[in-house]
């Protein structure tokens, strides 16, 4: 109903398409968000490593998005 409503106001090949998702400014997200903490779970992950890479990441020398995206979604989970 609504790509009829927008014939001839919108392209055909627009109307055509297959849906499509929209990304998530992740990497700029974590930019802005606090550091999540350096709990490591017992696990013996080098937190001073994290916190580097938290760096790194916040000053566009890296993408880290992935690893400090599940390093936040763990210090969540377990707060």
């Amino acid at each position: 109903l609504l790509k009829r409503a927008l014939a001839g106001l919108v392209p055909a090949d627009i109307l055509a398409r297959r849906k499509k998702g929209f990304g998530v400014p992740l990497a700029d997200w974590l930019r802005l968000l606090p550091y999540p903490g350096d709990n490591d779970f017992g696990l013996g992950l080098d937190t001073e490593a994290v916190r580097r890479w938290d760096e790194e990441h916040r000053r566009g020398r890296a993408d880290h998005r992935l690893f400090l995206w599940s390093w936040m979604v763990l210090q969540h989970h377990a707060a």
